[in-house]
């Protein structure tokens, strides 16, 4: 149990990054598309 914090901690902006990164190239490729 001693583990989960960090790697919560790790993973949550690690996750929160990658949603932001996702939406970017979405975006990204949608404007180009268009």
């Amino acid at each position: 149990v001693r583990w989960l914090p960090p790697v919560s901690g790790f993973l949550v902006p690690l996750e929160m990054s990658g949603i932001v990164v996702s939406q970017f190239i979405l975006v990204s490729t949608f404007g180009a598309c268009t």
